[in-house]
Formats: structure tokens, C-alpha cells, sequence
């Protein structure tokens, strides 16, 4: 494969654990120590390209690795990824790690998890999110009750494979109506995902499709529980 242009920088800074990752990796490229390391010590968070010059990664195997790593690092929490792709901690980001506090009437919280004030989400960031979720927060300023408000800047960890509400049709369009009260959003069902559900039947619905900014949640109706009315039915 071609190599790419050389980086200025070819002096890599060491890897104390440089042998873990020969043992683990054929073609081994910096740890998630030294990257960490890097993006902690930065000005303001770096580019792809900008932390392969630092790294002294000139082969596209080696980016591919990088930003494989990347992705697997933010997964995992340890670092973000701003709007403009530059990677940074999230303490040097001002971002918390939280879970989401929902509320029945459409709002819910940032519950930080390593302690402190709640930060309060808005109906819309919570579009984004289901109770229970864990995201990454930053603070966006105080709302007209002086609250400090938080915005999502990243889901790390969905709470809900697993929906149990009420089937809905409304005008040809099917969706569920969660049976717990703290998640507001609606999920759609599409017609072929219906599994025979009729409207207002108690069903388990898997998520397909998680809600983003700008689109809702998608599923499939995995088990009609019975009709709505029915008694004795435990959910």
C-alpha cells in the first residue's frame, strides 16, 4: 500500500506500552495511553490528521488503525468528538458524564456520575435520549429559573433494547406509546414491523433504530401482551 505524505513530526513519543500492542496487533500503532496523553496535553482537541503527525503515522493502514481506535476510545468514554471532528478529553472539554433522569411531562435531568448538580434537559435535548441513558454533557448556560442547563453532546450508552407500551395507529401511522412514563418519545413502527398488532394493544417492541437530534426511534413489535383493557396483565 502507498504510503502517505510524511509527517513533519517523526519522532513519536515513547509508548511504555508499545510490547502490549505488539503482542496484540500485527501492524501495532501508539496505545490509548499515549493518545490520551497527547489530546491531554494539547492546546485545543486535534484532527484526525493532526494526531497522525504527532504520532508519526505515514501509512494508511496506520490512519485506518488511528481512527479505528478512535471510534472505540469514544465509545468507551474516553474521549469526544466535537461538530468539527477534532478529538479531545472529555475534562478538557467541560463535558460530565451523566445518566438521564427523564420526566412525564416531556423534560428530564443530567445526573452526573461521579457527583454533583443535576443539569437540566430540555424537551428537545431529550428527544435525543431515553430515561436511563448515559451521555455526555456539557453545560450550556442557566434557563429562566436559573437551572443550569446542560446539552448532549454524546450518547455513550443506550439504557433500552426493549420497549413495552401501547400500539397506536394514527392516520395510517404506526407507533408505540412507552408504558414507562419517563420516556416521552413516540417510536415508530413501521408497517411491516407491526407483527399483527392491532391499535391499542399492549406490545413488546424492539428498537431498530435509536432517536438522533433530527430523527425519532424506530421498532419492531416483537409480542402482542394482550388488549389494553385487559385485567390482570402485568407488565
Amino acid at each position: 500500500m502507498a504510503p502517505r505524505r510524511k509527517s513533519k513530526n517523526t519522532a513519536p513519543p515513547p509508548d511504555p506500552h508499545a510490547a502490549r500492542e505488539q503482542d496484540r496487533y500485527e501492524h501495532p500503532i501508539a496505545s490509548r495511553e499515549v493518545i490520551l496523553g497527547l489530546l491531554e496535553s494539547a492546546d485545543a482537541p486535534l484532527g484526525l490528521e493532526a494526531i497522525a503527525g504527532q504520532l508519526a503515522l505515514d501509512q494508511d493502514r496506520d490512519l485506518d488503525a488511528l481512527r479505528k481506535r478512535l471510534r472505540a476510545m469514544q465509545r468507551d468514554g474516553q474521549v469526544v468528538s466535537g461538530r468539527r471532528g477534532a478529538y479531545g478529553v472529555p475534562r478538557r472539554m467541560d463535558l460530565q458524564r451523566c445518566r438521564v433522569m427523564g420526566h412525564r411531562d416531556g423534560y428530564g435531568f443530567a445526573r452526573p456520575l461521579e457527583g454533583g448538580e443535576d443539569l437540566f434537559l430540555s424537551a428537545r435535548e431529550m428527544y435525543q435520549v431515553f430515561d436511563g441513558d448515559e451521555i455526555l454533557v456539557a453545560v450550556a448556560g442557566l434557563d429562566r429559573r436559573g437551572r443550569a442547563e446542560g446539552q448532549i453532546a454524546e450518547v455513550l450508552e443506550r439504557a433500552h433494547h426493549m420497549v413495552v407500551g401501547r400500539y397506536m395507529e394514527e392516520s395510517g401511522i404506526g407507533f408505540l406509546l412507552p408504558h414507562n412514563t419517563r420516556i416521552r418519545n413516540h417510536i415508530l413502527i413501521p408497517p411491516k414491523a407491526k407483527g399483527g398488532a392491532r391499535h391499542g394493544q399492549l406490545v413488546s417492541v424492539s428498537l431498530t433504530d435509536y432517536p438522533s437530534a433530527t430523527l425519532g426511534a424506530k421498532g419492531r413489535v416483537e409480542e402482542v401482551l394482550g388488549d389494553h383493557l385487559d385485567p390482570g396483565l402485568e407488565i
